[in-house]
């Protein structure tokens, strides 16, 4: 979560940024370290337990932070209607599935991430637990947002991976046994009068992107060849 949020502020202080999904609470902390000048949470769960553990950290109190409690559905139109932008977007729900993901791309990011260096992530547990169907996940998710008008790259990044019997008892597991994590990272198309990356990632981060570019290109490749032998059989 830590490398998501410095990708969200583009390691810069008082950003204005949109969390969906409080949780645990770790993305958000891990933003609050880059003192955005906006910090808006919306989380649909307000039981007891994630009320009481947000007003416990002082969430409710802390200053430039929002928080909306209510499906994102009932929440982004409300945010679109005051005119609210912010430059970084993350979205990590629990209990929604992929098409979800698809109708808040298609409904809050054309309206809510600011042009033209508005960053946007995910949480990517897109079919955990099978890489290749994970691999076409990330390749449908790129040609939604693609026909939005965004450019999404998925950064490798190397992850410690819980023992197996850390696992037990867990209901959901939501990782399952690899050692690489494909980070999302979504900006606005560059166009003739605006030019994106450049100013949104510098140095080590831009090596990291077009590192991902061709390898996924080469992945692409592969995954076609495959086919071809597939149909000549």
């Amino acid at each position: 979560m830590q490398a998501h949020a410095s990708l969200l502020t583009c390691n810069q202080k008082h950003k204005r940024v949109l969390n969906v999904g409080f949780g645990m609470g770790i993305i958000d902390t891990a933003l609050q370290e880059y003192q955005p000048s906006l910090h808006i949470i919306i989380e649909a769960h307000p039981e007891r337990r994630v009320y009481n553990e947000m007003k416990k950290r002082k969430w409710l109190e802390k200053e430039n932070v929002r928080v909306c409690f209510g499906k994102w559905q009932d929440v982004i139109p409300q945010l679109i209607q005051e005119g609210v932008k912010v430059d970084g977007i993350f979205y990590d729900t629990y209990g929604e599935h992929f098409l979800d993901l698809e109708d808040f791309h298609s409904h809050a990011l054309p309206e809510l991430l600011d042009t033209p260096n508005g960053v946007y992530s995910f949480f990517n547990g897109l079919a955990p637990d099978n890489l290749f169907f994970h691999g076409v996940a990330c390749q449908c998710v790129k040609l939604q947002l693609a026909s939005l008008g965004f450019e999404a790259e998925f950064v490798p990044c190397e992850i410690t991976v819980p023992e197996q019997e850390e696992w037990e008892g867990i209901r959901r597991k939501y990782w399952h046994g690899r050692d690489t994590y494909y980070l999302p990272h979504v900006t606005w198309k560059a166009t003739d009068e605006t030019t994106t990356t450049s100013s949104s990632i510098e140095g080590e981060e831009e090596e990291k992107i077009k590192a991902v570019a061709s390898r996924q290109e080469n992945d692409d490749n592969g995954m076609n060849a495959k086919r071809q032998k597939v149909n000549e059989s």
